[in-house]
């Protein structure tokens, strides 16, 4: 791994995030914003990124080559998000010969807040209709409790409500299902949804103490796409058997 500090010294550093509803950017230096620009609309993401990528550049006359790395959120997330914010940070470090890192996003959501004093964080994302990304954090250094795990809202609700440290909860997944959460954990503290999404300085801050390397980045697919979900479906819609169907999908992800 490259290390920042031996490696990006002195140098900016870009961060893109488009795990969720909205597409970022942020370049920085020392912790210092630079140029920042926050997009609502997943879906126009290959839109609207690229052209967010050449303003910042003309508006700070900063370079790709001055770059010293590109970081980027690897997910959970939206599927097509995630593989357009991943494939033009690979581009970058191609073309301008500059190193990449990877973010979680869960983690990302987790220092942002001010941790409640006794309070474990808990980030709750969505993943589909009742399907949730859930992961909890310790009060004291933000360290992770558990792993990233996949759950529907009953699921989740019983892990949390088993914990017997008192809980606060944030993101999507809560926001979606707010008179479900305040039925079944009346005395979770719930955040505002300014939690929702990260923060330019934390999402700079998150990239600045990032290890960077030459090594292509992966997104972090915790769970089928609902193509592959429906693929059933989709193959009785086309007259064809579903594994003959299947066995025709090229494994992109290999």
């Amino acid at each position: 791994m490259i290390s920042l500090e031996s490696s990006t010294v002195s140098k900016p550093i870009l961060a893109l995030n488009s795990a969720e509803d909205r597409v970022q950017l942020v370049l920085g230096l020392d912790l210092e914003i630079l140029f920042a620009q926050e997009i609502r609309g997943s879906s126009r993401t290959i839109r609207v990124l690229p052209r967010a990528l050449e303003h910042c550049f003309q508006e700070t006359g900063v370079r790709p080559r001055e770059l010293g790395g590109v970081a980027c959120v690897l997910g959970p997330g939206t599927f097509t998000g995630l593989r357009v914010s991943i494939a033009l940070a690979a581009g970058l470090a191609r073309g301008a010969s500059i190193p990449l890192a990877g973010l979680e996003y869960l983690p990302l959501l987790a220092a942002g807040p001010a941790l409640h004093p006794g309070r474990e964080v808990w980030v709750c994302t969505h993943a589909r209709k009742g399907l949730l990304y859930v992961q909890g954090f310790c009060p004291a250094d933000g360290r992770a409790l558990t792993r990233i795990a996949v759950l529907t809202l009953e699921e989740a609700a019983d892990l949390i409500g088993k914990r017997e440290q008192a809980v606060c909860l944030l993101g999507s997944g809560i926001r979606l299902y707010e008179d479900f959460w305040r039925e079944r954990l009346p005395s979770a503290a719930r955040l505002n949804k300014r939690w929702d999404h990260p923060s330019p300085g934390c999402l700079l801050q998150r990239a600045e103490q990032a290890e960077y390397s030459r090594e292509p980045l992966r997104p972090l697919y915790l769970r089928p796409a609902d193509a592959e979900v429906n693929i059933p479906r989709i193959a009785a819609l086309r007259g064809v058997d579903a594994g003959d169907f299947t066995k025709r999908i090229p494994d992109f992800a290999g």
